[in-house]
C-alpha cells in the first residue's frame, strides 16, 4: 500500500499490537511499543472526588471524563500557550494522563506535538494514521473540523492500559491552529 500508514507499517502497532509482538511478550509490549502501562493518576478539575477514587487505577474513564480532560487542556493552552501545554501533555505522570485517558495535540499540518500515552508519536505526521479497521483517523477528524471547531469521532484503537483493541470516542477542539484531543475507550 502506498501513501499511508497501514496495519503492519509505521505507527500501526497501535492498531494491531499482536502483529508486532516479540515471542514471549504480551502483544501490547512489542518491539515498537514503549511502556505505557505506568499511567499517572493526575487530577482533573471536573469531578475531583470521582477522580480521587479512580486515580488509583480503579475503573475505566468515561466519555464525560474524556471531554472534561480535553476542556481542561484547552483552558491550559489558552492560559499558558502552546509550548507549556505541549510540555505538560507529554508528561506521562502529568495532569493530562489518567488511566486510559491522555491528551494529544496536533498542529495544522497533522504533526503530533504531544501524546500522553506514547512519546514515539511526538513529531510524527499522523495524516495517514489508520485504526484497526483501516479508517483514517486524522482524515476523519479533519473532515469534522471543516464544519465546526470541535466535535468527536469514533474508531477502534489500542487501549494502552488493557493492551486490547477497543472502540474509542475521541473529542477534539481547534484552538489557535492546534487540535487538542482526548478520548475514552468504550468496550
Amino acid at each position: 500500500m502506498s501513501g499511508g500508514i497501514a496495519i503492519g507499517q509505521g505507527v500501526s502497532w497501535l492498531a494491531d499490537p499482536a502483529a508486532h509482538a516479540r515471542p514471549g511478550r504480551p502483544p501490547h509490549l512489542g518491539d515498537e511499543h514503549d511502556a505505557t502501562t505506568d499511567f499517572a493518576r493526575g487530577p482533573v478539575d471536573v469531578g475531583r472526588r470521582l477522580f480521587a477514587r479512580r486515580r488509583r487505577g480503579e475503573g475505566r474513564a468515561t466519555l464525560e471524563e474524556a471531554q472534561a480532560m480535553m476542556n481542561k487542556a484547552v483552558a491550559y493552552l489558552k492560559k499558558n500557550g502552546i509550548e507549556k501545554t505541549v510540555a505538560e501533555a507529554n508528561q506521562p505522570k502529568g495532569q493530562f494522563v489518567d488511566r486510559d485517558l491522555y491528551v494529544s495535540i496536533m498542529d495544522g499540518k497533522n504533526i503530533n506535538l504531544a501524546h500522553g500515552a506514547n512519546q514515539r508519536l511526538v513529531g510524527k505526521d499522523l495524516s495517514e494514521l489508520r485504526d484497526a479497521d483501516g479508517t483514517y483517523i486524522t482524515r476523519q477528524r479533519n473532515e469534522a473540523l471543516k464544519t465546526s471547531n470541535s466535535g468527536s469521532i469514533k474508531y477502534r484503537f489500542l487501549n494502552p492500559v488493557t493492551g486490547k483493541i477497543e472502540p474509542k470516542t475521541m473529542f477534539f477542539t481547534k484552538v489557535d491552529g492546534y487540535v487538542v484531543s482526548c478520548g475514552a475507550y468504550t468496550p
